[in-house]
């Protein structure tokens, strides 16, 4: 596969479901994921395709917390947009430490 990553760990479910949303069969020389190498445009891909999972997860009839997180979401999106800001990169700095305290 192309598109094979050295440096890149952490977007292996994301690699894991497109593959299944992609592959038909047949043999690897025809199967096209649609990735880039790596490289920041297949970063981009991946961020990508990581929303629209989500979104797809999230929005799913049997995801009995739909209401609810739709909801939350409607009310972030009513906070004035400098403290959305501030609230995301405060989200953002406690994913990274919770990342750096697992490895």
């Amino acid at each position: 596969m192309p598109w094979r990553t050295i440096n890149n760990i952490i977007h292996c479910g994301v690699f894991t479901m497109r593959h299944m949303e992609t592959y038909m069969g047949g043999s690897m020389n025809e199967f096209k994921a649609g990735f880039k190498n790596e490289s920041s445009a297949q970063d981009d891909q991946l961020v990508k395709l990581r929303t629209k999972y989500l979104y797809k997860i999230i929005t799913h009839e049997y995801n009995v917390q739909k209401d609810y997180v739709l909801q939350k979401v409607d009310e972030f999106h009513k906070i004035p947009s400098k403290q959305r800001s501030q609230l995301l990169a405060i989200a953002k700095e406690e994913i990274h430490r919770r990342l750096d305290d697992l490895s």
